[in-house]
């Protein structure tokens, strides 16, 4: 009889035994982490879908599209690339919001639309977008207010001009605040 024997067969079975633990527990942490990372993954679906409907039911396409052709007589028109919101790493949840792109007539320029179009351009989007957003959510009791500030700087006299037609046309009952360091 030796003990040591023994001894080896218990820290054998022991060893065996915890072996067997640390397993089941690691496969009960990846089940959770796949049912996580599913449940994660659903959820993110169902929020990119609601954030597109939200996104294109309040900021109307159409609308800037009018201004920005037949207003500002532009040939150019606007589309919204929208980028879901992501997870990089599963592991560490690097979350990544979604991410929102002016494509103009269609074009994939990435965020180089800088390059391709001038500030003067550029500018006549953004306030169509603003104008267009604007007129949206006009307060139906007729208190509506018009803030524009120093937002003609990089455009000529004949995009202004087109621009004060379509303010003293459309917002004619607002109130408006314009400031700028402009003389004209």
């Amino acid at each position: 009889y030796n003990e040591f024997e023994d001894l080896d067969i218990i820290k054998n079975k022991a060893i065996e035994y915890l072996e067997k633990k640390e397993q089941k527990k690691k496969k009960d942490i990846d089940d959770f982490e796949f049912k996580l990372r599913t449940k994660l993954e659903d959820e993110l679906k169902s929020r990119n879908s609601m954030f597109k409907t939200y996104f294109e039911n309040k900021i109307s396409v159409n609308s800037i599209n009018h201004i920005l052709q037949k207003e500002f007589k532009e040939n150019i028109s606007i589309s919204f690339d929208i980028k879901e919101a992501y997870f990089e790493n599963i592991d560490k949840l690097v979350f990544f919001p979604p991410f929102i792109r002016i494509k103009i007539n269609d074009l994939e320029l990435e965020d180089k639309l800088y390059i391709h179009y001038n500030e003067a351009k550029l500018k006549l989007i953004s306030i169509a977008i603003y104008f267009a957003i604007a007129k949206k959510y006009e307060d139906e009791k007729g208190f509506n207010l018009l803030v524009l500030d120093d937002f003609i700087t990089s455009l000529d006299m004949s995009n202004r001009k087109l621009i004060v037609q379509y303010i003293l046309k459309d917002f004619k009952d607002y109130q408006k605040i314009i400031l700028t360091h402009n003389i004209q």
